[in-house]
């Protein structure tokens, strides 16, 4: 039986090795834009068809809005939360906290199932960030910061990494494994069992680039590959006008900030296709689903707490 490291190690070996895509992004696109919703916390997608929101209360609750069909619904949390924070959301899963009492929970946006993820009485020294199928990144600032992982279906952790800044490994939250993807990297984003990273290439002075990295990208580690059959990613990298930042991998599109945080960059993974868009100033992208990508500015009445969720067709 032909061994899987021999079959991982041809495969690596016919990958293309890295795929340049230019210098700068394709021409700005200009959509037009439409509000969601005003005055929340904050939003997220869950990189499918679905943007939600919290509202907090004695019938505090997810608020979800459908972009395939335009219906708005809410998923009762069952508790009175002062305010209600969204903190990420992925195949249709919520990853949301409730904030006096303060609990961590996972929503299903379609069966309206709530499962607690967190200890109420440590709660203030535990926070998440990112949900996966199977995996919380979180940190726990009373221990001096640092990363660690909770398998929000069984409660098993993977101890604690180092701080966001440092060196980490990036890994996929989408397998039960929490499976390496790639080396080590200091800014990155995951989703869709890929790694989007900045790398800085300049030796005199700062220069970056946008490095979009899959299972089987020549560099990832063994047993990387979630069929062994397929061919390996190749790695592709953008370069960046000045400082760039990383956002997200979700609905078929990688997403970046470039130009000072003015111009949105995207790339979708099924068309190879470069995509531009102008953002203003200050705006949160909060990522793509499989049509829009939404994003947040500051509300007019309270620019310091609340904001706007705005979105905008991407296909």
């Amino acid at each position: 039986m032909v061994s899987r490291q021999l079959i991982a190690g041809c495969l690596a070996a016919s990958a293309v090795a890295t795929v340049f895509a230019g210098t700068t992004g394709a021409a700005v696109s200009k959509p037009e834009r439409s509000v969601v919703v005003r005055g929340v916390y904050d939003a997220a997608t869950d990189g499918v068809r679905f943007v939600v929101w919290g509202e907090g209360g004695a019938q505090s609750a997810l608020v979800i809005r459908d972009d395939r069909t335009g219906v708005t619904r809410r998923v009762s949390l069952g508790r009175d939360c002062s305010y209600v924070l969204v903190a990420g959301a992925s195949h249709r899963k919520v990853l949301a906290s409730c904030r006096g009492p303060n609990t961590w929970m996972v929503g299903d946006v379609e069966s309206g199932q709530v499962t607690p993820v967190g200890d109420e009485h440590t709660d203030e020294c535990e926070a998440f960030g990112q949900i996966g199928r199977y995996w919380l990144l979180g940190a726990m600032p009373c221990n001096k910061g640092g990363s660690f992982y909770r398998n929000w279906h069984t409660g098993v952790e993977q101890g604690l990494g180092p701080e966001e800044g440092e060196l980490r490994q990036p890994y996929d939250l989408d397998t039960p494994t929490l499976s390496a993807l790639g080396p080590r990297r200091r800014v990155f984003v995951v989703g869709s069992s890929r790694v989007l990273s900045r790398l800085s290439t300049g030796r005199k002075r700062p220069r970056y680039v946008i490095e979009l990295r899959g299972p089987g990208s020549p560099g990832s580690k063994e047993g990387d590959l979630p069929n062994q059959q397929a061919p390996p990613l190749p790695r592709r990298r953008f370069r960046c006008s000045s400082s760039c930042e990383p956002i997200s991998i979700a609905g078929g599109l990688a997403l970046w900030l470039d130009r000072g945080n003015t111009q949105l960059q995207g790339y979708a993974l099924t068309k190879h296709r470069r995509l531009t868009w102008n953002m203003p100033v200050p705006a949160h992208i909060l990522g793509a689903t499989n049509t829009r990508v939404y994003y947040t500015t500051p509300n007019r009445s309270n620019p310091q707490i609340l904001a706007d969720v705005k979105s905008f067709r991407w296909r």
